[in-house]
Parts: structure tokens; C-alpha cells; sequence
């Protein structure tokens, strides 16, 4: 289980030759009666999230 560094954001995860990172971005408390309708959220929404989290720096997203 991961506990966020900051609200919204789960630890970054190193990924292949330590050049790489993977971030969890939380989507907040998901309804029950959700019905997978979060996993519709747009990737830019979740870009913008990350982002917000990471103020006053920034990251490129290269692939999702």
C-alpha cells in the first residue's frame, strides 16, 4: 500500500536505466455506482492533476 507524499500524488516509481519515472495520480473517492466511468478520464485531465501536484515544477508525459 502506498501512502501519498502530497495529496493526490503516490510515490514515483523508477522505471527502465533510472531515466524514467512512473507516478500514480489519485482521481479522488470513486462512487460506487462509478461503473468504470473514472477510467474514462481524460488523459489531459490527468496530466493537469499531475502537474497541479508537482507546482511549482512541471513533467512531460512521453507515454501512458
Amino acid at each position: 500500500m502506498h501512502h501519498p507524499v502530497q495529496p493526490g500524488l503516490h510515490p514515483a516509481h523508477p522505471r527502465e536505466g533510472g531515466f524514467l519515472v512512473r507516478v500514480y495520480v489519485d482521481l479522488g473517492q470513486v462512487p460506487e455506482d462509478d461503473n468504470g466511468n473514472i477510467r474514462k478520464t481524460p488523459v489531459e485531465e490527468i496530466i493537469r492533476r499531475g502537474n497541479a501536484i508537482f507546482a511549482p515544477y512541471s513533467f512531460d508525459v512521453l507515454e501512458v
